[in-house]
């Protein structure tokens, strides 16, 4: 059996087909499997879309299997460790108060790298419902910082940090850089980045750029 889970935070009126889409293609590989399709929508709406189980036309028809989580009663997901960051989206009141639960309740868990990025994920999923503030004070910052998914999303925010503001600097150093000559800055890691931060006061013109990334690809 194929499973394909499709997540989604808002509906859009392309979802059905792109389950009819995904089916087909399915089939055309694993003609022999059977295959359950789901869409889980993660964010609270009043759209009719969110109903929507099939794809039709005219003689054609997919049907898929829909979940709003929101509609979901929490132990469903209280119950299962893996599921717990999904209990925050889940039918509840008190989302702060379901946050806290699901918190104390990872807290049980032993050490682990799975129960970090639970904890990420907890924080992620949290922030489509509650706001910042509430998450940081509820989930201990030392806890999210010991999760892989944390980190590489820390890394990101640093990358994209570095890259604005080493093309600023650039541009204003020689001049506005081509499409070409960004597209390499950005290609560059976060180490090589920091070396360009110190080569580029020693540059005058845009020549000076296109010697060092050559010398960097060399």
């Amino acid at each position: 059996m194929v499973l394909h889970c499709e997540f989604q935070t808002n509906t859009s009126e392309k979802i059905p087909f792109r389950m009819a889409d995904y089916r087909l293609r399915v089939y055309r590989r694993f003609p022999q499997k059977r295959m359950v399709q789901v869409v889980i929508y993660l964010r609270p709406t009043d759209s009719p879309l969110a109903y929507e189980t099939a794809f039709r036309l005219e003689n054609l028809e997919c049907r898929f299997n829909v979940v709003r989580i929101w509609e979901v009663e929490p132990e469903v997901f209280l119950a299962t460790p893996g599921l717990l960051p999904y209990a925050v989206l889940s039918r509840t009141d008190a989302p702060e108060g379901m946050l806290r639960q699901v918190v104390s309740r990872l807290e049980e868990l032993p050490n682990s790298a799975s129960k970090n990025d639970l904890i990420a994920a907890t924080s992620i999923l949290g922030g489509l419902t509650l706001e910042g503030d509430t998450i940081r004070r509820v989930i201990r910052s030392e806890m999210m910082r010991e999760s892989v998914i944390y980190q590489e999303i820390e890394q990101q925010g640093e990358l994209k940090q570095a890259q604005f503001l080493i093309l600023r600097q650039l541009n204003r150093r020689v001049g506005n850089l081509s499409l070409e000559l960004e597209t390499q800055v950005k290609a560059l890691p976060l180490v090589r980045l920091d070396d360009l931060g110190e080569a580029l006061l020693d540059f005058e013109r845009v020549g000076d750029l296109v010697l060092w990334l050559d010398a960097d690809l060399s």
